[in-house]
């Protein structure tokens, strides 16, 4: 099945997201410049970016779902929702260049809120300190 152009690729997969190490300054500079061409080529409609862009920052996204919602099916629906939005965004509105990775993450927390704050959710909305 294919939703907007991208392919269903099935289960949210989770990279690295158990490593021990963070990545060196150099690495850190390798995927930044990786992460830039690849926005390109998804700004393009290339669905083999999407994967390749999706390796890259699933441990980071998928570590900020887990953390707000804990490892459930929850959290595998909003990662797919909030890749889907990069999928169909990414042409009109690209990240810039250098941003791709908070650009993802800021995804990742629009999908958390409009759960949070839809109607049929808002008793489960996470309270804001002095209400």
């Amino acid at each position: 099945m294919s939703h907007g152009g991208y392919p269903d690729k099935g289960p949210v997969r989770t990279g690295t997201a158990g490593r021990d190490a963070a990545p060196g300054p150099a690495e850190e500079r390798s995927r930044q410049q990786a992460l830039t061409s690849l926005s390109w080529r998804l700004a393009g409609g290339d669905p083999q970016a999407m994967d390749e862009f999706y390796d890259l920052t699933c441990d980071r996204s998928y570590g900020l779902a887990s953390a707000l919602l804990g490892r459930s099916e929850e959290t595998e629906a909003l990662l797919y929702g909030a890749y889907m939005d990069a999928w169909r965004t990414i042409r009109n509105t690209p990240p810039t260049p250098g941003m791709e990775m908070r650009w993802v993450l800021s995804l990742v927390l629009n999908r958390y809120r409009q759960r949070c704050t839809g109607p049929d959710r808002a008793s489960s909305a996470i309270p804001v300190s002095g209400e």
